[in-house]
Order: C-alpha cells, then structure tokens, then sequence
C-alpha cells in the first residue's frame, strides 16, 4: 500500500499495436476495479510510442 506521495516502480508488459505509426500510451489507475482515477479528478500520464 502506497501512502499519499509516495512513489513507486512496476513492471508492466504491453502489447504492440500491428500497424507501425506514432502512438500516445495513456497511464491511469483504477480503484478496486470500479473507477478509473481519471473519471475523479485525478491526472493522467501520457507518452509518445513509435512503432516502426
């Protein structure tokens, strides 16, 4: 369990789409399976994902 601030690593494993081309991969949280954080206020992150 993570206590408000603190910071931790996984590691996760991503599928690759088919089709090469630029991608944003967006990161959210979900609680207990119910709700996505995103969909309470919270911030999402995002990044670019070239597939070539």
């Amino acid at each position: 369990m993570l206590e408000p601030g603190q910071i931790s690593e996984i590691e996760i494993e991503i599928p690759l789409p088919t089709n090469r081309g630029l991608y944003r991969m967006k990161f959210d949280l979900v609680s207990e399976g119910i709700d996505r954080f995103e969909d309470r206020g919270s911030p999402t992150t995002s990044l670019p994902v070239l597939v070539w």
